[in-house]
């Protein structure tokens, strides 16, 4: 006769019917009770040492909070010398540690590491209490970094995530940057931090140069206590001529700018001005910083990179 295969038992999820917090600025999401509030609490940030914290209140006493630090500049929030002593672990396929902190409360710390940011994700209470560590592993095991929406393509294109775009719509938008490469060239992602948040910009590396882009989208003008250089035509990337001049704050280096003026135009200059600038303001509303760390010698590398640069909204 025929045998049935036994009905495998469904697996019972219980975060099945959990919010989910989404952050597509700092790159990760989690799970959480449907019941509980996710509150950001960036005053915490004053010492530098974070770049955000969350907040999940579990009840009066205790409570579950997710510090953001960039990894390269990761700093336990005890003493280092108390990570030695904490244990490996690698939770939903991301490596970290966890370990306890004792003192007037309770406290067990887990720090996940991403490629661009880590996390403190901290369980803290007057006193131990089971079914609340339980929840705070369960909110563990959802947690992921997602992939960063910034790359480079296998010929060379940069995709930026762009966060702060006009209009004050804060929904990430992707923008395609290209150009005329060199075999030898090299491509490195950066990210830029200031009160309005991160923006991510790269670096493109020629021999002894590098030229550094970052998209902004409030220009303002500045003074500069140089003279014109040189003029620069690429109507695909501003609808007006750019002009590089010698940076004000480097020794070696120069930026690219629009709507250069000189005398009176600038308004009350500082002692010494002679002429002052815009940022490079493109058609499609959007300033590109764009500076150059070079010699002298050199600067023309640069000025050809600029020179076939595009860009495109993604």
């Amino acid at each position: 006769g025929t045998q049935n295969s036994p009905t495998p038992t469904p697996t019972f999820d219980p975060t099945a019917d959990w919010k989910t917090y989404n952050n597509e600025e700092y790159g990760f999401e989690f799970k959480y009770p449907a019941t509980l509030n996710v509150s950001e609490n960036k005053a915490t940030t004053s010492t530098g040492l974070f770049l955000n914290r969350l907040n999940i209140n579990l009840d009066n006493k205790s409570s579950i909070s997710i510090a953001i630090q960039k990894t390269d500049k990761f700093t336990p929030t005890y003493n280092s010398e108390a990570l030695n002593t904490y244990e490996t672990k690698v939770i939903n396929g991301i490596k970290g540690k966890q370990g306890l902190e004792y003192g007037n409360a309770y406290f067990l710390h887990t720090y996940l590491y991403g490629d661009i940011y880590s996390v403190d994700i901290e369980y803290a209470a007057e006193k131990e209490n089971q079914n609340q560590i339980d929840l705070y592993n369960q909110i563990l095991s959802t947690f992921k970094f997602l992939k960063p929406m910034t790359q480079i393509s296998a010929n060379g294109q940069v995709i930026l995530n762009v966060l702060n775009r006009p209009g004050g719509d804060n929904t990430p938008k992707k923008m395609l940057f290209d150009y005329q490469r060199k075999s030898d060239d090299k491509i490195f992602l950066i990210e830029d931090q200031s009160s309005e948040g991160i923006q991510e910009g790269f670096i493109i590396q020629r021999g002894a140069i590098s030229l550094e882009v970052t998209p902004q989208f409030e220009g303002f003008p500045w003074a500069h206590t140089d003279a014109l250089v040189v003029e620069i035509d690429n109507p695909k990337v501003s609808s007006e001529k750019i002009f590089r001049t010698v940076a004000e704050v480097a020794s070696d280096g120069y930026e690219y700018v629009t709507n250069y003026s000189t005398g009176s135009e600038c308004g009350e200059p500082k002692m010494g001005t002679v002429a002052c600038s815009l940022s490079n303001v493109s058609s499609n509303k959007v300033d590109l910083n764009i500076v150059c760390n070079s010699s002298a010698a050199n600067v023309f590398e640069c000025d050809q990179i600029v020179k076939t640069l595009t860009f495109s909204w993604q």
